[in-house]
């Protein structure tokens, strides 16, 4: 169960790696997404670098995952091996899935509605941050 969870997250998680899925999909098709989607598996040659400078992988091992797979381990072999395999299944399932969406969402995403939507939210962002830096500009001079 938490080798799915865990692989769930990892792969919706924003990072290197889904960014390139993302963008592999965009500029050709579905299938160089899946590509990218098995790079911790097999990998070409963007997924090495997507995956090598990504300290996200290097994080969760040291921190979390091989703690949790010893866990495993000691309750037995298989138990070990399933927590592997579910991570993985479900790391790159969703990898897959998300180059799915947005293949399907690919005319959209290039349309200009969608640019205005992002550059209006991008304008809100940047309101809102003047507001909170002044607001915290504000608390600083009362200290």
């Amino acid at each position: 169960m938490m080798g799915s969870v865990f692989g769930l997250t990892a792969g919706m998680s924003p990072e290197p790696l889904l960014k390139l899925v993302i963008s592999e999909t965009l500029k050709h098709n579905r299938s160089e997404g899946i590509k990218v989607s098995l790079s911790p598996l097999f990998t070409d040659q963007k997924g090495i670098i997507a995956n090598f400078l990504n300290p996200h992988p290097y994080v969760f091992w040291l921190t979390i995952g091989t703690p949790i797979a010893f866990k495993a381990y000691e309750t037995g072999l298989s138990t070990a091996i399933l927590y592997f395999l579910s991570f993985y299944v479900f790391l790159i399932g969703s990898k897959i899935g998300i180059a799915l969406i947005v293949e399907k969402s690919k005319s959209f995403l290039k349309n200009n509605a969608y640019v205005w939507i992002m550059r209006f939210l991008g304008a809100t962002l940047i309101v809102f941050a003047a507001i909170m830096f002044y607001d915290g500009f504000k608390i600083i001079q009362n200290i």
